[in-house]
């Protein structure tokens, strides 16, 4: 079944990347809240892409999980990916196929022993309006665990979307799933519109049957308007979404980057930044398309103050914070605080605005950690179709060891704004404590600026 989850998803990216019309588009949210019975911390980021398929539809890929941690840095994790198509039959009515996968983990634990792991094949019908979305649809259940739901996993799903109800800025969000006509799960949510782009939500979530539906409440960041337009002020303004497959890894099958970057220009010289990357690698297995198991997770939180110089460079400092997640282990999680400088000649290393791009940065962890990073690129200036070269070169010094990474990648990306890339690339990692190794990896880059 994963097999097939790749293939199509790789069939509708070249699909994708071969049409011109209409628009992408990338979408990001960011929830952050609190759990109403263990007041645990709940973070759910959401990266979504869109691209043009054929002449009429749509291709998407979206990319979320919903954690909630204790005060250890433990607790259950949720990924899903989301992947397939919608093409419309009218102007108000379009219809969906898409292969969704889900797992459920736990960090910094192995208190859990049987994990969730299914696929949703789902064919979906929807009635759009401008701030109304009305959808049905039937699917199935693919996985190993159908003890959970049974033997023949057989899913009705309804979904009711309100945005901005009668002009008041408040949204009603809802999906449910009737499950071999027994069980109920839903994911539904009412927000509050402070502005375009922030909210006050309160939510409740059922996402596996036999157990309790969790509520919580926060704060929603969110890079389009409540009629999905493009906010005018945006606050999320960089997003990128990155699948590289390593076939041989000596440890890793893929790795899975996403990217959610804030920035202001607070005038016309001086520029304050905050972006969240998070990564996860995915433990190779016995067999390629076996279980896709992550190893860790991994969260960046990064603030940059940076000038604008006369000659186009922007020279800042940068504060962060690192956070690994061991997952179903019962390790303690990493933990570390840097500082460091950097020069750049463009806000996002990623663009493809100039020919020629670099991005130099030097830090220090806070405790014992030494840190250098050089970045360069070459590419094309085209409208459509750009073709490129990304080098990089990272070090770390500690006082047990030295270790460096060093890779080249070749890369052809379609759009502007919002791009689709695909790349090549090939990696060197140098550690005095475990020697050399080399290995290829290729994949795709979702990336909206």
């Amino acid at each position: 079944m994963k097999k097939t989850f790749i293939i199509f998803l790789l069939f509708l990216s070249a699909a994708a990347f071969a049409t011109e019309k209409p628009k992408a588009k990338g979408l990001a949210e960011f929830d952050i809240g609190f759990d109403n019975n263990s007041y645990d911390i709940v973070i759910k980021p959401t990266v979504r892409f869109e691209f043009p398929l054929l002449q009429k539809g749509r291709f998407f890929i979206d990319l979320s999980h919903n954690q909630t941690v204790n005060n250890n840095l433990e607790g259950i994790i949720d990924f899903w990916v989301r992947a397939g198509a919608f093409y419309p039959i009218t102007e108000k009515v379009e219809f969906e196929f898409s292969i969704n996968h889900t797992c459920r983990h736990v960090t910094s634990s192995d208190a859990f022993k049987d994990f969730f792991d299914a696929n949703e094949l789902l064919l979906r019908g929807w009635y759009r309006q401008k701030n109304l979305d009305l959808g049905l649809g039937i699917g199935k259940l693919i996985g190993n665990n159908q003890q959970i739901y049974g033997e023949h996993n057989s899913v009705l799903i309804g979904n009711l979307d309100c945005r901005n109800i009668l002009d008041t800025g408040v949204s009603f969000s809802s999906e449910l799933k009737l499950v071999n006509w027994s069980g109920l799960l839903w994911d539904a949510d009412v927000s509050f519109a402070l502005n375009s782009y922030i909210s006050l939500f309160i939510k409740s979530i059922k996402p596996y049957l036999y157990e309790k539906p969790m509520v919580y409440a926060g704060l929603r960041l969110k890079s389009y308007t409540e009629d999905k337009k493009p906010a005018s002020r945006e606050l999320i303004s960089f997003v990128m979404a990155k699948a590289e497959v390593c076939p041989d890894h000596e440890d890793y099958k893929s790795i899975i980057y996403q990217t959610i970057g804030f920035e202001k220009m607070l005038n016309t010289t001086r520029r304050f930044a905050i972006s969240l990357s998070i990564d996860v690698p995915v433990l190779k297995g016995q067999e390629f398309f076996g279980n896709f198991w992550p190893d860790y997770i991994v969260y960046s939180f990064l603030t940059e103050y940076g000038w604008l110089q006369k000659n186009g460079q922007y020279v800042g400092i940068y504060f962060g914070n690192y956070v690994k997640m061991p997952v179903d282990v019962n390790t303690e999680p990493l933990k570390q605080i840097f500082l460091g400088l950097i020069v750049k000649n463009q806000r996002h290393f990623e663009q493809l605005d100039k020919r020629f791009r670099y991005e130099l940065a030097t830090g220090h962890d806070l405790d014992s950690y030494m840190d250098f990073g050089l970045k360069l690129g070459l590419n094309t200036l085209k409208e459509k179709f750009n073709i490129g070269l990304n080098a990089e070169l990272r070090g770390i010094q500690s006082s047990h060891s030295i270790s460096d990474t060093t890779s080249l990648e070749a890369f052809i990306a379609s759009g502007k704004k919002t791009q689709l890339r695909l790349f090549a690339k090939v990696t060197r990692l140098l550690d005095t404590r475990t020697g050399e190794h080399l290995f290829f990896s290729a994949g795709m880059t979702f990336i909206k600026l």
